[in-house]
């Protein structure tokens, strides 16, 4: 909304510089106030009619979009759209009743005394001379007509032929003075562990990064796909605060890059570092993964084995990879377990159920509650199981001893095997078909990111029945990108319509026309000058 009132204040005030110029023109003519101010408005309404609704015809379309270009732009165009609607009445009415009451003629040039009449002396030659340069500028142009339309058919063609060169992105990344470092240790490891190798980071940190002032440190945390309560003790993550941008001589982006080499040496850690800016609006429109990663690929295929040794050729095609850093499987390994597996026939005969022996097993191992001690005014819970020294061992599971009907006990074992296993990851999916996702960081341009890994892709070996493409930011970029360009082609179209309308013409708004390709010119040299990614 602000960002809307910035950019349409410019324009707001443009029709009615048009009729307060124009009716100045027609005082200095001789005539009063009251025919001035009509005369005037009279001769340049219809001009600043056309210049306001070409405007408007540009950012209606706005208001269609979907996704994050809508979040970005809607209210945008709604600003400026209304503003300009409202401009244009205030230029056709107020003005020239304001113009009429108290707009005179001043007294000449000669006759201005004092610091201001010195000014306005000064500002006339200034713009008596500007005047002066335009009309030799124009009648060079107009006597070598040719050779203009061959230059500024050149510097047309010039500024697509470098489009390419400028690099396109969702979003531009901002520097937020963060960075995030994450570190994943094996699927199983405790807590305290985890915690000693953060210490060690953090002593790490403070040592080669002098922009830090703090770090937030948190050991296990939820991981991919986990739902809530589904805390990963392999993990942690440690936020860098820097120093104000313009106390430091690195941006957050080379913080990150550095840190992500100076970490990468722990035996048995894998560590993983990005600089935070322009993520979380992207996460809002739906196009944000968990791990917060810029670039995606997406596997699409049912069968969870075949995607999942594809994933890993895929991250190995990635490490390898131009502008490619920190890749990673997007479905984590599953959680060392012990199965249970209970001979229901074994059990049946004994007259028990599985479920009774479940409920045993868990009770001894894992413990049961079984009343609250209270005890001046506070509650203890009263949890049942077995010693530790009676459970830590994969054997104390068989040896549990369980009671059948008849009165008969005998040890977990003769009914029930006990084996090593991995608890279930999660199973992903996208319009109802399974993925598995290989996220990772990019250290260029997004676009060019893309173009190198598609590069790449051939040397993947696709199993049948399976694809292979480009999810997350990258498909939220090119979503919104064609949404942009219909958009631009709509705005061109109904530009031209009013102009059209306006003039009554359908040859004389090419004129005007022109200056739309023109215009690229400005865009891409902005762009090369300033080495900035053309974002949405």
């Amino acid at each position: 909304t602000f960002g809307g009132l910035a950019l349409g204040i410019g324009m707001i005030v443009d029709a009615a510089i048009v009729v307060l110029e124009n009716t100045y023109r027609h005082l200095e003519m001789g005539k009063d106030g009251m025919t001035a101010a009509i005369d005037g408005a009279e001769e340049v309404w219809s001009a600043i009619l056309a210049s306001t609704l070409t405007h408007i015809a540009v950012f209606v379309p706005m208001l269609f979009l979907t996704g994050v270009s809508s979040i970005m732009f809607g209210q945008l165009a709604a600003v400026v759209s209304f503003s300009l609607a409202m401009s244009l009445f205030v230029a056709v009415t107020i003005v020239p009743v304001l113009c009429s009451r108290v707009l005179r003629l001043a007294p000449p040039a000669e006759e201005r005394r004092g610091p201001f009449g010195a000014l306005f002396r000064l500002s006339e030659r200034a713009l008596t001379g500007l005047d002066n340069l335009y009309a030799r500028v124009l009648h060079t142009s107009l006597h070598h007509r040719p050779t203009v339309f061959a230059v500024g058919l050149a510097m047309f063609v010039g500024a697509i032929l470098l489009l390419p060169r400028v690099g396109f992105e969702l979003q531009p990344t901002t520097d937020e003075g963060e960075v995030t470092v994450d570190a994943e240790l094996a699927v199983g490891t405790r807590i305290e562990l985890t915690e000693a190798v953060l210490i060690r980071l953090e002593e790490t940190i403070r040592q080669t990064t002098p922009e830090a002032v703090m770090l937030i440190t948190q050991a296990g945390g939820g991981g991919g796909g986990g739902g809530f309560g589904n805390q990963q003790t392999n993990r942690g993550s440690i936020t860098v605060r820097l120093t104000p941008k313009d106390e430091r001589t690195r941006n957050s982006d080379r913080v990150a890059m550095d840190l992500r080499r100076q970490l990468s040496g722990l035996p048995g850690v894998i560590v993983r570092t990005r600089a935070s800016g322009g993520q979380q609006m992207m996460m809002r429109g739906g196009g944000g993964n968990s791990d917060g990663s810029r670039l995606s690929v997406e596997i699409r295929g049912h069968d969870l084995d075949d995607s999942k040794l594809l994933a890993q050729d895929l991250k190995a095609i990635l490490d390898t990879t131009p502008g490619i850093a920190d890749s990673r499987l997007g479905r984590d390994e599953g959680r060392p377990e012990l199965a249970v597996n209970v001979d229901r026939d074994k059990a049946a005969v004994l007259g028990m159920t599985v479920t009774g022996v479940a409920n045993t097993i868990r009770t001894n191992v894992a413990g049961t509650q079984a009343a609250m001690f209270r005890e001046a005014g506070n509650e203890y819970p009263i949890v049942v199981r077995l010693r530790e020294g009676d459970r830590e061992e994969i054997a104390s599971v068989g040896d549990v001893l369980l009671s059948t009907p008849s009165g008969r006990v005998l040890p977990a074992k003769n009914v029930m095997a006990v084996n090593r296993d991995t608890g279930p990851t999660q199973i992903d999916r996208k319009n109802q078909e399974r993925i598995f996702r290989v996220n990772a960081e990019v250290e260029v341009t997004l676009s060019e990111a893309v173009a190198n890994v598609q590069k790449r892709l051939p040397e993947l070996t696709i199993p049948k029945d399976f694809e292979v493409g480009f999810g997350q930011e990258v498909e939220d970029q090119a979503r919104s990108f064609r949404e942009l360009q219909l958009v631009l082609i709509l705005a061109i179209i109904l530009v031209y319509t009013v102009m059209a309308s306006q003039y009554e013409s359908l040859r004389d708004p090419f004129i005007i026309m022109f200056s739309i390709p023109l215009a690229a010119i400005g865009v891409v040299g902005s762009l090369l000058l300033t080495r900035t990614p053309f974002s949405m």
